[in-house]
């Protein structure tokens, strides 16, 4: 069920993904601001800003709609721990996010990590293939909604707080200011709108 972005929620299909996609492109006049939400309770690094969008964009809006997230979002996580742990964050429509205490502990933390520069994204093209499925594009092209490209199994976490599987959002990666990746793999995004949790997955080839 979940390979097709869906699962069963009280007798009913429920969707998993959104129907519609765009690319994130990185917005040069919009910098994130500096980083406020702390530092990586494991290695000690600045945490990243992973997304920021925000719902007053007709396309942001559209792409997340499943999801019935309303308000700007901005996902926050560990780019040196995630790849060894799901981790939580808290959201909020007004761009508040931390580190959740949901989080667990990764099975190796890499010290010295500090996280890539991180700029506002703005939807861009529309991602037309309506299947959104592994190799209907590049998968580390940063998107939000559409299906998720899995490089490995399919991994929908539950939200730690209902346990409820939490929503596929998007899809991201390291970049530097010129949008030129700094690292191998895919970060997926999940959002679970009524607990205002999101949790971040990283898969590589």
């Amino acid at each position: 069920m979940v390979e097709g972005g869906w699962t069963l929620e009280d007798g009913r299909a429920r969707d998993l993904c959104g129907r519609t996609a765009y690319a994130l492109r990185p917005d040069p006049d919009r910098t994130v601001e500096p980083p406020d939400q702390g530092e990586c309770p494991w290695c000690r690094a600045l945490l990243w800003t992973v997304l920021d969008v925000d719902t007053g964009d007709p396309r942001v809006a559209e792409a997340p709609a499943h999801t019935g997230w309303d308000g700007r979002l901005r996902i926050v996580t560990c780019q040196g721990c995630y790849a060894y742990t799901t981790l939580y964050s808290t959201v909020s429509p007004d761009g508040r996010s931390g580190l959740s205490g949901h989080s667990a502990a990764p099975v190796r933390v890499i010290d010295d990590q500090s996280p890539p520069m991180t700029m506002r994204k703005v939807p861009a093209e529309l991602l037309t293939d309506p299947g959104m499925s592994a190799g209907g594009w590049d998968m580390t092209t940063p998107s939000i909604g559409g299906h998720p490209g899995w490089i490995g199994d399919a991994e929908y976490p539950a939200c730690p707080a209902c346990a409820r599987t939490m929503d596929h959002i998007g899809m991201e990666e390291a970049q530097d200011p010129e949008g030129e990746p700094i690292a191998e793999g895919t970060t997926y995004l999940f959002l679970d709108a009524s607990c205002g949790l999101a949790a971040t997955i990283y898969q590589q080839t």
